[in-house]
């Protein structure tokens, strides 16, 4: 009984071996109990994904509703695209909250009650202005993200421009540098799809074949499993950032990137990620990529201002370059002393205690 009791842990131990090599990861990555991060609640998110899957669906709104529900002074228009992409183009009337930049304490800035209602439009609801509204995946729609976010932070009135529209044929007015320049050239015609009638909350026919909400809770589920056997330690992290054909991903806002960031690190902010701005930053899809966010350090509060355990920018990350085929990701996992830390640091912060 003996041999074979120590047969079976023999081959346990060749099973999980096995799988660890498949996964690229040596055993002194994988990830331990004790470091379990109690910023960071990926179950927690993917149930709520589920949930907000139901309400979403339901607040779905055509260009004719989007428009007459912005009159109203009371309703919030969030456009939560880079600043950068916002001073480009933007919806008249909205507010800048970079997706990268949401805290409960800015988006209670912005957003005056729990119960204001909210609009909200990204990237893939406009085609042809490539710049300012760049396409992204129809799973990695930032409409799906950002929903998910004023939904973990308690915003119970929020609704979201469904259909696909011709940026020069849509009857939603713009502001931003593209709208001063455009004021100097001739006048853009408007195609046909100006003139197609705006449907209900539920109008099949305005359906946006640039949002998949299914495929988007698919690789939750699938990220789920995998992301575990990938979130590695405070020495780890350090052990495999000096590969230098590693990549440390950033996906905060450049403000708070320039501020401080891991040494190494190149900055991505996460709503302008697409598979043009990641291939310029990754040079293949089997790239190591070690990502960190927010929720992994304390004590530094402007750089790294923690954001809700379900909001984590980690989770969404992941996510996405999931999404994107990238399939040698890793995370960092605990949550550590900014100022205790054995990771390097570069920033104007450091600069500063200089």
């Amino acid at each position: 009984m003996r041999v074979i009791a120590i047969s079976l842990v023999a081959i346990g131990g060749l099973l999980v071996a096995g799988l660890l090599v498949s996964l690229s990861i040596s055993p002194s990555e994988a990830p331990a109990a004790e470091l379990a991060n109690p910023l960071i609640d990926y179950d927690g998110f993917a149930k709520e994904a589920e949930v907000v899957r139901g309400i979403r669906e339901n607040r779905r709104v055509s260009e004719d509703q989007f428009i007459e529900m912005a009159k109203d002074p009371q309703t919030v228009v969030l456009d939560c695209r880079s600043a950068e992409k916002y001073k480009l183009l933007h919806v008249k009337g909205a507010v800048s909250l970079p997706f990268s930049e949401i805290t409960a304490e800015a988006l209670a800035k912005v957003i005056p009650t729990k119960e204001t209602r909210v609009l909200i439009y990204c990237n893939n609801n406009f085609e042809n202005a490539p710049e300012a509204f760049a396409f992204k995946r129809p799973v990695a729609s930032l409409n799906l993200h950002t929903y998910n976010q004023l939904h973990n932070y308690g915003y119970t009135n929020v609704y979201e421009l469904k259909p696909l529209l011709d940026r020069h044929a849509t009857k939603i007015e713009f502001a931003g540098l593209e709208v001063e320049v455009e004021k100097y050239r001739p006048e853009q015609p408007r195609s046909l799809l100006a003139l197609q009638p705006s449907g209900g909350f539920g109008d099949a026919s305005l359906e946006n074949p640039r949002i998949d909400v299914d495929g988007f809770l698919k690789e939750v589920k699938l990220v789920q499993e995998i992301r575990e056997l990938r979130r590695v330690s405070e020495d780890d992290f350090i052990r495999m950032s000096h590969d230098p054909e590693t990549v440390i991903l950033d996906a905060r806002s450049v403000e708070k990137y320039k501020l401080l960031h891991a040494r190494r690190a190149v900055n991505l902010t996460f709503p302008d990620v697409t598979e043009e701005a990641l291939a310029k930053v990754i040079p293949t899809k089997d790239t190591r990529v070690l990502i960190y966010c927010n929720n992994n350090f304390k004590n530094a509060p402007v750089a790294f201002g923690p954001k809700g355990f379900r909001a984590s920018l980690n989770i969404h990350t992941f996510i996405v370059l999931h999404n994107y085929g990238y399939t040698n990701v890793y995370e960092l996992k605990p949550l550590l002393d900014r100022e205790t830390t054995k990771i390097q640091f570069e920033g104007t912060e450091v600069d500063a205690a200089k």
